[in-house]
């Protein structure tokens, strides 16, 4: 866990690539709306056990277990290992089933987003 804390530390330093800050910012423009970290209004309505909001991505994610209802269990983000990340695998459950990870996005979309895909597997790779 130490090393969690000493990566999010340089990230609130400002020490954020580019490429994390394209990774970080496609994580909040297309899974923010549901995973956000507000209030459940409904039943299903919204996330709040997963923030991706720009800013609380790291602490929401780097070394932390899933917490969802409904899927498979796992780490959501490894660092250096997509293969093992939670998050990628369920960005790329819709044209990759694996296991019971629940494919995301779950409604609008028939296939996953390659570049997306490229992007935070090249971010989580990136990560020490």
């Amino acid at each position: 866990m130490a090393e969690r804390t000493t990566y999010s530390a340089h990230c609130r330093d400002g020490g954020r690539t580019p490429l994390e800050t394209e990774a970080l910012a496609y994580l909040h423009a297309n899974c923010a709306h549901c995973h956000n970290g507000e209030e459940v209004q409904e039943p299903g309505a919204r996330y709040p056990h997963l923030d991706l909001r720009y800013h609380k991505v790291i602490e929401n994610t780097v070394n932390l277990m899933t917490m969802t209802i409904g899927t498979t269990s796992g780490i959501r983000v490894v660092p250096g290992d997509p293969a093992n990340s939670f998050l990628l695998q369920s960005m790329m459950a819709l044209d990759k089933p694996v296991g019971d990870v629940k494919a995301m996005p779950p409604v609008g979309v028939d296939r996953g987003d390659a570049q997306g895909i490229d992007l935070v597997d090249r971010w989580i790779r990136s990560l020490p």
